[in-house]
């Protein structure tokens, strides 16, 4: 590799040099420009099929489609989204207690919660905020399960048990677990020693 740019430096030095010298005999030749031949645009060809056409059969007649929202065309992706969040918070939340006081436990308890009150707290906002009551009573239905329910109770119960303090979770969150659990009040501290 050092013999290669052994050679290749003075190459490059040498074709630098005499660009420069070229240039500043001939500076006209560098600030021309040279019209080669107009274009015409392009034309369709009648026997190749348009993108629309080609396109057209891939969405077979079994493809499901999305249904209609009035809460947008993504609502669908958004309702099994949060299905996914519920799952991955719960697992995270009856966890063996003993990986609740590792390092790497702890992150991945704390990740999961904070995806999950970020989650639900800016669509209780969003929902609100661009539809109105109708958005704001449908967005609390959709986080009012039975399984958001239970991740509320176990909140609750893990905070008062002491595996969940501020250090836990991302501050813009700290407000929505709050709200959930209350006067619950810490009685141990279970990691600590």
């Amino acid at each position: 590799m050092t013999a290669l740019r052994s050679i290749a430096l003075p190459i490059l030095l040498f074709a630098f040099a005499f660009l420069a010298v070229d240039y500043a005999r001939n500076p006209q030749r560098y600030h021309e420009v040279a019209i080669v031949a107009s274009m015409e645009p392009l034309k369709p060809n009648p026997n190749l099929p348009t993108f629309a056409q080609a396109t057209a059969g891939l969405r077979g007649k079994d493809a499901p489609s999305a249904p209609s929202s009035p809460f947008g065309p993504n609502e669908h992706l958004f309702k099994h989204s949060r299905v996914g969040d519920r799952e991955s918070t719960l697992k995270n939340l009856y966890m063996p207690w003993s990986d609740y006081c590792t390092a790497e436990g702890r992150k991945r308890f704390g990740d999961s919660l904070t995806t999950y009150f970020w989650r639900r707290g800016n669509e209780t906002k969003a929902y609100a905020k661009n539809w109105g009551r109708e958005g704001a009573e449908y967005i609390k239905r959709e986080w009012g399960t039975p399984d958001d329910l239970r991740i509320e109770q176990r909140v609750a119960e893990l905070y008062e048990r002491g595996f969940i303090d501020e250090a836990t979770v991302k501050p813009y969150v700290i407000g929505h677990i709050k709200s959930i659990i209350g006067d619950v009040k810490v009685q141990g501290q279970p990691c600590k020693g």
